[in-house]
């Protein structure tokens, strides 16, 4: 994705929504927003992954630099079913430290993992790096199998509105 740099430069929450049918179960980069760290070009300021296990994982951060970093994961369900396609979405709110899950329309339970950004809104430095289905750099966690109706935006979408992208299925071939 060129030319959205500012996607993330100096905000407090972000909605990632995506459309996913796999066709293997590795751990995969869904939807990958960089950090504006030249050192290490991969540490995400906002992340949507799937990973080896099948629960959903977010990566975040609000600093450019490689610490702190936030992971957290869905509890269940766990995406397994191959071959078929899995709405899935997270609302990261870096202003009031949350992270909310959504698996084909409906809110799940995340781990406990404790959350807390400091500062409560991103860097006003670009994001360098945005991928689809892979890690922000392009070179590694290559999701194998199709993404549609991806939706990257600097907003808090609430419960209702991620069942409307739900609602909203891909076309079958």
């Amino acid at each position: 994705m060129e030319n959205q740099q500012d996607i993330l430069r100096n905000k407090d929450s972000v909605t990632l929504s995506a459309w996913i049918y796999p066709k293997s179960m590795t751990g995969h980069d869904i939807i990958s927003i960089s950090a504006n760290d030249l050192e290490v070009a991969n540490t995400s300021r906002a992340g949507l992954r799937v990973d080896a296990d099948g629960r959903l994982m977010v990566l975040a951060r609000t600093v450019d630099k490689q610490e702190p970093k936030l992971y957290t994961f869905t509890k269940l369900p766990k995406i397994t079913q191959l071959n078929t396609w899995h709405h899935i979405a997270c609302v990261i709110d870096y202003s009031r430290n949350q992270v909310r899950f959504y698996y084909n329309g409906k809110e799940v339970e995340r781990d406990q993992t404790p959350i807390m950004f400091e500062p409560n809104k991103t860097p006003d430095s670009p994001s360098p790096l945005i991928a689809i289905g892979s890690e922000d750099d392009g070179k590694a966690a290559f999701f194998n199998g199709k993404i549609t109706k991806v939706l990257v935006k600097p907003t808090i979408y609430p419960a209702s509105a991620i069942h409307r992208l739900f609602l909203d299925r891909p076309k079958t071939e």
